[in-house]
């Protein structure tokens, strides 16, 4: 299918030559803890592709490996400015894993810059959770190392990632006839007339349309805010989405009176449906039809959770690791329930 096709492209490991139903096939025979499943391939990173414009692809692997021959262990890589003898600097975030990723540079012969000198852009490495905590206006591109990307929310954000896709189908020519339908909304009535363009009916008939949907909040992460419903509930869930103007305003009032225990309360305030209600107007939401019939590991929906490493963007450099994981469903997949989050999340 148009599916299979578009994720046997990315190079997660899998061999051309197996199909994404071969692979769900054989995961069911290696039993419940087979959770992981890894390519054939040594269990490292490679320099796979050198991606150029559209699809220019130069193979560097052999250059990788004559780079690494000859150099030392504790070769590390360095800035121009920083002088022969002193170890670069690097400084990393109080944040996830940041006592391995400390041990990691300290052992390859950087020098760490402590918590308290954030401000500080004499860093050769920067390692961050959030792409503001690097000052771009004083980055030195080719001097200094980052671990995020500026603009990179045009693909982390739902919503610009749909507008992105179509901006490309629309100015390449190609057709995303692998994306189900999708609409953007930010209010409640802009996700009913979301609905009624895609399904090309009016609201007295979407009334009693069946069609299942997923709501996908655009800047929302772990499933916080889905919500999977039928057309004909849509109005009503609509509702239970975006807070109103009044609890807007009860949620300022209590933050300018330093009620934070009211400010708390109020923003995780749940709904009949026991959803967090945790979007303002003007919060964006993604509209898009239920895959109906997934493909399914073990009766459980999954994603690919794969990782490269963009190396450089001036040339465009990206460092493939060979292994990828699959993230399943708590629950079996069961359309007769679409409360059941574990089943559908």
């Amino acid at each position: 299918t148009a599916t299979d096709r578009v994720i046997s492209s990315l190079h997660v490991g899998v061999k051309h030559s197996v199909k994404l139903d071969q692979l769900a096939e054989s995961s069911k025979t290696r039993g419940s803890g087979a959770n992981k499943l890894r390519s054939d391939k040594p269990s490292s990173a490679s320099a796979s592709h050198l991606i150029g414009e559209h699809s220019s692809h130069v193979r560097l692997v052999e250059q990788a490996q004559g780079d690494s021959k000859g150099s030392g262990s504790q070769s590390i890589w360095r800035p121009s400015w920083c002088q022969e003898g002193v170890k670069p600097t690097f400084f990393v975030v109080n944040g996830n894993g940041f006592p391995s990723i400390v041990d990691t540079f300290t052992k390859h012969g950087y020098e760490r810059l402590s918590f308290n000198a954030k401000n500080d852009d004499s860093y050769a490495i920067r390692w961050v959770q959030q792409t503001w905590e690097v000052n771009f206006d004083t980055f030195r591109p080719g001097e200094q190392l980052v671990n995020v990307l500026p603009g990179v929310e045009v693909l982390s954000n739902k919503s610009r990632l749909l507008r992105c896709l179509e901006d490309y189908a629309r100015t390449s020519g190609c057709q995303l006839d692998f994306l189900p339908l999708s609409k953007i909304a930010s209010n409640p009535r802009g996700l009913l007339q979301g609905a009624g363009e895609l399904l090309g009916k009016s609201w007295e008939a979407m009334s009693e349309d069946e069609r299942v949907w997923i709501i996908k909040p655009s800047s929302n992460n772990q499933g916080t805010g889905i919500v999977v419903c039928r057309t004909c509930e849509m109005a009503s869930v609509s509702q239970e989405i975006w807070m109103d103007g009044m609890q807007v305003a009860d949620v300022q009032r209590a933050a300018e009176e330093g009620k934070r225990s009211n400010v708390k309360k109020e923003r995780t305030k749940k709904t009949a449906a026991g959803e967090k209600r945790l979007l303002r107007p003007g919060d964006e939401v993604v509209l898009q039809e239920y895959i109906m019939s997934p493909l399914l590991i073990a009766r459980r929906k999954f994603d690919i959770r794969a990782f490269c490493l963009v190396a450089s963007v001036r040339p465009q450099l990206f460092l493939r690791y060979d292994d990828f994981y699959l993230r399943r469903a708590c629950d079996a997949f069961d359309m007769k329930d679409l409360g059941r989050r574990a089943s559908h999340l």
